[in-house]
């Protein structure tokens, strides 16, 4: 199979590497532009072959994560090969291999795959890690790459593979069986991992052994899994071709000794069936032979465990009994059915459901106060909002801070978030202010607590510190931020710094809130026009006189507010109007530099507001723009011939907008002048 395009994203087959007769691996190599990733390592007796095939794409010093699904006993071995030949990047995999790879201190950076909800790495938006428990292992897991819609799917859809073999579907169909049949418990945890794949959208199937699965046939290799069957026991077939199933019931039974293996005390298991016709392995806990067969051996095992332990014990079975019954249709235990143990299996039944009531209940309680959390935290970040930190603000206000101590706020904006929304798109935009959380969280001293600022910033706060301490702090992410790996483009941030004690003592507390907020802004705003990777605090002397006078002329309440706030970081006077009247009014009160106008307004429009004030001589100089969701030919040629100045197509884009009034106000001012 060829490897997979997705633009800057590929996947590639490293394989097949011989193992033995009937065993090939293999192992896939994702890359792109932000990261790559090796899908598991070789056993150490194909390395070399592996060796040669990876190095063909890339080198080891490049790689940047190695994902490790499924272990043997050369695994680590094999890492510390990779190690040697360079990599530095970062090993996810399950807790087990990474107690082992502490264990034996090998140098390498590692995360759990149960830990990755808490981390910003670049590929967290296109990987998705599955677990699938006791495929063959307890902690396994399989990955599902969301750009090329490839699931590497270790050892769930692996085969035995033969070289002269021609792989027809009914062929890779029964050697999946196979395979399954020989490494896997059963097909009861496989369907529970195919209820998952169910909810993702898949084309390929990359398996670590045996025959890869193209798009073609994908979709019939998962239907056939879903309907596998078995148990460690086979399915012969009748002549019209029902299966009659011949069940093991040594299997069975070693089913619910494991049970009891997982919940007491190994010792007291093999004590319990010292002496019983059933005969335990000593090693591995495992019932290995017995004189009892068939249906003697299912009721006398449970009336023998009664015998010995009483009724808790079969009550922690009765769970697995209950579904092993319907699996095989298998009838209830003679001693399930005593009125003894009928009777205390309904007390417990009662008790468990009293149980579950009361989580349910106490669920119901966390639920609504994680409910109430959620609505005070931002989706993207996590972090709680801005309003959080105001109420917060006004208690701070409450009680005076110690001697020459204050409490600071630092506003970051990363200075290409904009940018990286138009060419990445707005989820790569998204992941972007993750990793600034991320970046910042990672440098940031422990007596700082983030919030998401009410537009693209970050809130850094610190309570009890000197102007030194804050300034410091910002540098220091000015620094983190710039030097970051995590982000898709270089990228670098703008700080803007304020402390409490710059507002007058004597305002009152609502007051001083907002003069802090609005403080925070203006210095961002003054960031901003002085270029990228500034740090603003008041030692910039922010000027008091305004910009100009901007009449706002729109009913689109979103617009309008969001205009609103930039031309007022900008130092801009803006004055609102929602009709065309009350425009006109406006700017025969007082003096307007620049009026913005949206084209579509109730009773009269835009165009008309520009006829009006053309036929004016007072007014018919001032700059006129028009913003509108409908910028055809028609309204441009309108335009034009009213000579408005500039037309601008909804959503705005601000840069664009702010250059162009910058130079509408240069012109003004020169026409003035003459």
């Amino acid at each position: 199979m060829k490897e997979q395009f997705h633009s800057q994203h590929k996947v590639l087959p490293l394989g097949p590497f011989i193992v033995d007769r009937l065993h090939t691996s293999y192992q896939y190599l994702i890359q792109n532009d932000a990261y790559s990733m090796l899908i598991d390592l070789p056993t150490l007796q194909v390395y070399d072959l592996f060796h040669q095939a990876f190095l063909s794409h890339q080198s080891f010093e490049t790689l940047s994560f190695i994902t490790i699904q499924h272990s043997d006993m050369t695994t680590l071995d094999v890492l510390n090969k990779v190690i040697d030949q360079g990599f530095k990047g970062t090993v996810i995999t399950h807790e087990f291999i990474i107690r082992q790879i502490i264990n034996l201190n090998i140098p390498i950076q590692w995360i759990s795959i149960d830990q990755l909800d808490h981390t910003s790495f670049s590929f967290r938006a296109q990987i998705q890690f599955i677990k699938t428990r006791f495929l063959p292992y307890p902690d396994g897991f399989i990955t599902y790459d969301h750009v090329s819609k490839t699931l590497f799917s270790a050892y769930l859809f692996s085969s035995y593979y033969k070289a002269h073999a021609v792989p027809s579907l009914d062929y890779i169909e029964k050697m999946i069986f196979q395979f399954e049949k020989a490494y896997l418990p059963s097909s009861e945890y496989i369907r529970l991992v195919m209820r998952d794949l169910e909810k993702i959208k898949l084309s390929t199937i990359y398996p670590s052994f045996g025959y890869l699965i193209d798009p073609s046939i994908a979709l019939d290799v998962l239907e056939y899994v879903t309907k596998t069957e078995f148990f460690n026991h086979h399915l012969h077939h009748q002549k019209d071709d029902n299966p009659i199933v011949e069940i093991n019931f040594i299997e069975i039974m070693n089913e619910f000794i494991g049970i009891l293996a997982k919940n007491y005390p190994r010792i007291d298991v093999l004590n319990t069936f010292t002496g019983s016709p059933f005969h335990l392995d000593q090693s591995t806990v495992t019932l290995k032979k017995t004189s009892l067969v068939d249906y003697k051996l299912w009721h006398y095992f449970f009336e023998y465990i009664y015998a010995k332990k009483g009724i808790t014990w079969l009550i922690l079975l009765e769970p697995s009994l209950r579904f092993i019954m319907a699996r095989f249709q298998l009838e209830l235990p003679a001693i399930y059915r005593t009125e003894l143990v009928k009777y205390h299996l309904e007390v417990h039944h009662l008790t468990e459901k009293q149980k579950e009531l009361e989580t349910t209940i106490e669920s119901l309680r966390s639920e609504i106060e994680s409910a109430k959390d959620h609505m005070l935290r931002d989706p993207i970040t996590g972090l709680y909002l801005q309003g959080v930190l105001k109420e917060m603000m006004y208690k701070h206000f409450e009680h005076v801070a110690p001697k020459g101590k204050t409490r600071g706020i630092i506003l970051i904006h990363l200075d290409q978030l904009m940018d990286i929304n138009r060419r990445y798109g707005k989820e790569t935009g998204n992941e972007s202010l993750r990793n600034l959380v991320y970046t910042i969280e990672k440098g940031k001293s422990d007596f700082v607590s983030l919030f998401k600022q009410q537009g693209p910033g970050i809130l850094a706060v610190m309570e009890d510190v000197t102007k030194e301490m804050i300034v410091k702090e910002a540098e220091n992410y000015r620094n983190l931020i710039s030097e970051s790996p995590h982000f898709i483009d270089k990228v670098t941030a703008s700080m803007a710094v304020v402390t409490c004690e710059e507002v007058n003592p004597e305002l009152l507390v609502n007051d001083k809130v907002k003069l802090i907020f609005d403080l925070l802004e203006k210095r961002m705003a003054l960031a901003h026009q002085r270029g990228m990777n500034e740090l603003i605090d008041e030692s910039y002397k922010l000027s008091e006189a305004k910009e100009g006078n901007i009449l706002l002329v729109d009913q689109d309440l979103m617009s309008r507010n969001m205009l609103y706030r930039l031309f007022k970081r900008l130092n801009y006077e803006v004055i609102l109007a929602d009709s065309v009247v009350e425009a006109f009014q406006t700017i025969q009160k007082q003096k307007i530099d620049i009026v913005i106008s949206e084209i579509n307004l109730s009773k009269m429009d835009g165009f008309q507001l520009k006829t009006m004030l053309n036929e004016s001589k007072i007014f018919h100089q001032i700059p006129f723009v028009m913003v509108s969701h409908n910028k055809t030919l028609e309204n441009i040629n309108r335009a034009n011939t009213l000579d408005v100045d500039l037309i601008l197509e909804k959503p705005v884009i601000p840069e664009e907008l702010i250059g162009h009034i910058k130079r509408l106000k240069e012109r003004s001012k020169m026409y003035d002048r003459q």
